[in-house]
């Protein structure tokens, strides 16, 4: 069974973390919304293959969290936006009466802890989020290069690179430089026009006269 959910709007998307649930008999299934969503359900087996129930949800907060160390009473404080409530404290238990014991072999592991690497990554830099904001404003846009969008909208996140210290001392030669240029055309251009009005030979002679007398001085 077979359903898919469509955007009648695509110019009218919905704040991010907005999730779209859909369910058909005792199946639900919950996604990020975007523009088209296709959901696949086993048939129920009864009358309510003939009806199904649609709830859209906003994520006010998650966190990620471990069943490894459990007690039977763990406080968990959720980071949520929620008005005035910045955090959401629960408490979580777990019974694990019956449950055998499985001996991980080597190989499992050495592909948990891979795995849990892996988790531990993507939380700590947020990619998940910003991954799935790239694909939101992509299939928004539509842009006739996704890649480079992507690519972009990605990088918005990259943390700026400091200046190198090479770089900053290349900047300040290249910046005494160029004042040295500016200060080199001002006097060329000072000169052409005294000597264009005149005023550079009675200038030259005076220097001549003073260079005289201090000669004398001596």
């Amino acid at each position: 069974m077979e359903i898919r959910l469509d955007a009648a709007d695509p110019q009218q998307m919905p704040p991010k973390d907005t999730f779209v649930a859909l369910r058909i008999g005792d199946v639900q299934k919950q996604s990020r919304f975007t523009s088209s969503r296709t959901y696949r359900f086993p048939h129920p087996g009864d009358y309510r293959a003939d009806f199904g129930r649609i709830e859209v949800f906003q994520r006010v907060g998650h966190v990620t969290v471990s069943f490894e160390n459990v007690s039977k009473n763990e406080d968990i404080e959720v980071p949520c936006e929620l008005g005035d409530l910045k955090s959401l404290k629960l408490r979580m238990g777990m019974n694990r009466e019956g449950q055998k014991p499985v001996t991980p072999s080597t190989k499992q592991r050495t592909a948990k802890a891979r795995l849990d690497a892996a988790q531990k990554y993507l939380v700590n830099h947020h990619l998940e989020e910003i991954l799935a904001d790239a694909m939101r404003e992509v299939l928004h846009e539509k842009p006739s290069d996704p890649h480079s969008f992507l690519a972009n909208q990605i990088m918005k996140h990259a943390a700026p690179k400091p200046v190198p210290i090479s770089g900053m001392a290349t900047t300040q030669a290249n910046d005494e430089t160029t004042d040295v240029e500016v200060l080199r055309m001002e006097a060329r251009d000072a000169l052409l026009r005294a000597a264009g009005d005149g005023s550079l030979e009675p200038a030259l002679t005076d220097a001549k006269a003073e260079s005289t007398d201090v000669e004398v001085l001596r």
